[in-house]
C-alpha cells in the first residue's frame, strides 16, 4: 500500500482554475479515475448536473486534492496505479478529517458479490459497477448528496456501516467476556490466514492476533489500557484488509492476465492473418500483368509501384519515388484530376520512357479506400499493339474501299484505253521512223501502257487472289526475281551485292507473289540509289523476336537490329520461332522519320512519279503468307527492308518445337 504523508491543513494553497467556484458550490466532488477521457466525461457530466468538481489520477493524487480543499462526495474508481479505490477509502475512513466524506466507487472490473460487500466493509457508501450506465451513479451521488444536507455528519440508516462504526463497536465489546478463542474477523474468514511482518518477522494469524486483545481487555479498565487494546485492534483489522484486499487483487491480476493472454493469443493469430493477407497482396501486386502506381493523395508521389511499372517506364523503384510527378506526355490537368478523384475512372493517355520514348496506355485510377487522404492507385496497361492493330485494321479497311472505288474505275477505263493503245501502236507502225510526229506518238503510247499498268496494280490490290503455297527456297527467288531487273540496274550503273547464307530451310509461300513483293522492292531500292549505288542483298535463318505467324504483327515498323542472335530467350523461357530473313537495303537518301508510318498507304509515294499501290499490295501479300516486314530508315544513310517468313524448322535442320 502506498505511503501517504499525515494530514495537514494548507494555510495558503495554490488554487487551480476553478478552486473558487468549488469553494462557492456546497456540492463539490473529488472524481479520482486513472484514464483522462472516463475523467474528463465524469467531469462534464456532473458539472452539467450542477456539481462542482476536483479532478485527481489516482488515489495519491486524491488524497493531496483532499488536503488542499473540501469536498462533499468522493467518487473514485477501483482499479487504478499507485493507489487503488479500495486503498483510497481505506485511507479516507482512517483519517478524522475525511471520515465522513461520502464514498461511491466506480467501477468495470471488480463485480463480483465478494467484491461489492469487501467495499462495503471497508465503508464505501455506493458501489456502481459502469455497465449499469452513467445514470445509476448519478442517482447515488444525488442520493448522498441529498442525505448528507438533510443531515449534516449523519449518515442515513440505510446505508452500510462505516470502518470507523466497525470499530467503535469492536472497542465497546472490549469490556464483555468474549465468546470464543477462535474469533472470525468480520464474517470475512481471515482468521487462519498467516501474516508477515517486517523484514520476514511473523506477526501470526488473525485470530491470534484478536486473541491478544482479550487480555488486555480482562487486566485492566484503565483508558491507557483501553487505548493500547483499541490500537491493537486497529492493526489487526489493518492487516484483515491488507489480506483481504491482496486476495481481491491477485484474483483480479490473475484474470487478466488470462485476459492477456487470450488477447496476445488472438493477436498474434490476427496478425499471421494480417501477415499472410500482406504476403498475397504483395505477390499479385508484384507479379501483376499491368503496371501498377500508389501515388500519394496530396503530393502526387510515387510511393509504391510493381515489377510492371518499373519495365514500363525504364526507371528504377526508387528513380519514381523521387519524381515530383509521373511523365505523363498528354498532361492537360490530368494529373490533377487523378489526385481529386473519388471514383474509378479510365483514360487513354502517353507516358514517356527514360529512353525519351513515349508509350500509349490505358490508365484506371481510383482511390484505394473512401477516406478523405486515401492513396490513389493507378492501373496502368501498354495499348502501343492494339493502338498500332487499331490503326492496322482502319488502313486494311481503307485499302479495301479504296481498291473496290478504284477497281470499278479502272474497269470502266479499260475498254477505252484499250481502243486508244491499239490506235497509237498503229499510227507508229504506219509511219515508222520517218514521220515528223513520231516522238509525240510514242510519249502517248508510253502514257497509255502507264495507264494500264495503274489499272493492273488497282486491280490486284482490290482482287488478291489466295496464295498458291508451296515450298521455295528464298534464295532462288532471289536470283530470279533479279533477272527481270538487268536492265534497269544496268542503266544506272548499280551493283547487287548478294550475302546468301546456304542451305536454309525452306519457306511455305506463293512464289509468284513473294516475286512480287521482291521486285517492288529491289525496284524501289534502285530508285532511290544514285548512278553507280550499291544495293546489299542478304538472308539469315535468325529468331524473330516474335511469332511471325501471328497477322497482329504484320506489317510493323520495328527498330533494326544489326546482330539478331540464333533464337531469343522470351520470358516463359522457351525459345521464339526462327525466321529466314531476307534484308534488302540500298545507298539512297533515307526516308524522313514522318514519312516512315504512311509507307503503305495506297496512292501515296515520295517518287515523282510513283502511284503509291506498290509498297499497299506488298504488305497484302505479306499479310497472307503470315509474314512480318520492317523497315528502318535514316536520312543521309540509306534505308533497310527487312521480311521475315516463317518457318517450322530450326537451323540444325529439325522440326522447331
Amino acid at each position: 500500500m502506498a505511503t501517504v504523508p499525515p494530514f495537514r491543513p494548507i494555510q495558503n494553497p495554490a488554487l487551480s482554475s476553478n478552486t473558487v467556484e468549488q469553494q462557492n458550490n456546497p456540492r463539490t466532488i473529488l472524481l479520482v479515475d486513472d484514464i483522462p477521457e472516463n475523467l474528463a466525461l465524469l467531469d462534464d457530466v456532473f458539472r452539467e448536473h450542477g456539481y462542482g468538481t476536483v479532478l485527481a489520477s489516482d488515489g495519491v493524487e486524491a488524497l493531496q486534492q483532499l488536503q488542499r480543499q473540501e469536498v462533499s462526495l468522493i467518487v473514485a474508481d477501483a482499479m487504478m496505479p499507485k493507489m487503488d479505490g479500495f486503498q483510497l477509502c481505506k485511507e479516507v475512513r482512517r483519517n478524522p478529517a475525511f471520515t465522513k466524506i461520502p464514498l461511491v466507487i466506480y467501477t468495470a472490473n471488480y463485480v463480483s458479490d465478494e467484491e461489492r460487500a469487501f467495499a462495503c466493509s471497508i465503508g464505501v457508501d455506493r458501489y456502481v459497477v459502469k455497465y449499469e450506465g452513467l445514470a445509476a451513479l448519478i442517482d447515488a451521488v444525488d442520493e448522498l448528496s441529498h442525505r448528507d444536507s438533510s443531515v449534516p455528519g449523519q449518515a442515513s440508516p440505510n446505508s452500510p456501516p462505516s470502518l470507523n462504526q466497525e470499530l467503535t463497536d469492536d472497542h465497546t465489546s472490549l469490556s464483555e467476556p468474549l465468546p470464543s478463542a477462535d474469533i472470525q474477523v468480520d464474517g470475512l474468514g481471515l482468521s487462519q490466514i498467516p501474516t508477515e511482518g517486517k523484514a520476514g518477522q511473523r506477526i501470526g494469524t488473525v485470530g491470534e492476533a484478536r486473541q491478544t486483545v482479550k487480555p488486555l481487555a480482562q487486566a485492566s479498565n484503565t483508558s491507557g489500557q483501553a487505548e493500547g487494546a483499541e490500537d491493537s485492534l486497529k492493526v489487526v483489522d489493518d492487516l484483515a484488509f491488507l489480506e483481504k484486499h491482496h486476495a481481491i487483487v491477485v484474483r483480479k491480476l490473475e484474470e487478466k492476465t488470462l485476459e492477456l493472454e487470450m488477447y496476445a493469443e488472438t493477436l498474434a493469430r490476427k496478425n499471421r492473418e494480417l501477415q499472410a493477407s500482406e504476403a498475397r497482396y504483395r505477390s499479385f501486386f508484384e507479379h501483376a500483368a499491368i503496371a501498377i502506381f500508389v501515388l500519394d493523395r496530396v503530393s502526387g508521389k510515387v510511393l509504391d509501384v510493381n515489377k510492371e511499372g518499373v519495365r514500363l517506364l525504364g526507371f528504377s523503384k526508387a528513380e519514381l519515388r523521387e519524381m515530383a510527378r509521373l511523365p505523363f506526355v498528354d498532361e492537360n490537368g490530368f494529373t490533377t484530376a487523378v489526385l481529386e478523384t473519388k471514383n474509378f475512372f479510365t483514360k487513354e493517355t502517353i507516358m514517356r520512357r527514360k529512353d525519351g520514348k513515349t508509350v500509349n496506355v490505358d490508365v484506371g485510377v481510383g482511390p484505394v479506400d473512401e477516406s478523405e487522404n486515401a492513396r490513389i492507385m493507378l492501373y496502368v496497361r501498354d495499348v502501343s499493339e492494339q493502338r498500332k492493330m487499331r490503326e492496322q485494321l482502319q488502313q486494311a479497311e481503307k485499302v479495301a474501299l479504296m481498291g473496290r472505288l478504284a477497281a470499278g474505275i479502272a474497269h470502266e477505263i479499260r475498254n477505252p484505253l484499250s481502243a486508244v493503245t491499239v490506235n497509237l501502236q498503229f499510227l507508229v507502225g504506219k509511219y515508222g521512223t520517218e514521220f515528223i510526229d513520231r516522238d509525240s506518238l510514242e510519249a502517248a503510247l508510253e502514257g497509255a501502257r502507264r495507264i494500264e499498268e495503274v489499272i493492273k496494280n488497282t486491280l490486284n490490290l482490290a482482287r488478291l487472289t489466295p496464295p498458291l503455297l508451296a515450298d521455295e527456297q528464298v534464295n532462288n527467288l532471289v536470283h530470279r526475281t533479279l533477272w527481270f531487273l538487268k536492265i534497269p540496274l544496268q542503266q544506272k550503273g548499280i551493283k547487287v551485292q548478294t550475302r546468301f547464307t546456304e542451305n536454309l530451310p525452306s519457306i511455305t509461300v506463293d512464289a509468284k507473289q513473294i516475286q512480287q513483293v521482291i521486285l517492288n522492292l529491289v525496284q524501289n531500292a534502285i530508285d532511290a540509289s544514285p548512278v553507280g549505288g550499291v544495293i546489299i542483298i542478304s538472308t539469315e535463318l535468325a529468331g524473330a523476336g516474335v511469332d511471325a505467324r501471328s497477322p497482329s504483327h504484320a506489317g510493323r515498323f520495328w527498330p533494326f537490329r544489326k546482330a539478331r542472335p540464333d533464337s531469343t530467350i522470351g520470358e516463359s523461357g522457351r525459345t521464339d520461332p526462327p525466321c529466314v530473313v531476307l534484308t534488302i537495303k540500298d545507298s539512297g537518301p533515307g526516308i524522313p522519320h514522318e514519312e516512315l508510318e504512311h509507307l503503305f498507304d495506297p496512292f501515296r509515294s515520295t517518287k515523282a512519279d510513283g502511284t503509291g499501290l506498290g509498297l499497299a499490295l506488298s504488305k497484302q501479300i505479306l499479310d497472307r503468307h503470315g509474314a512480318v516486314i520492317e523497315f528502318s530508315s535514316v536520312v543521309g544513310e540509306g534505308t533497310v527492308v527487312k521480311i521475315l517468313f516463317p518457318t517450322t524448322v530450326n537451323k540444325n535442320g529439325e522440326p522447331h518445337v
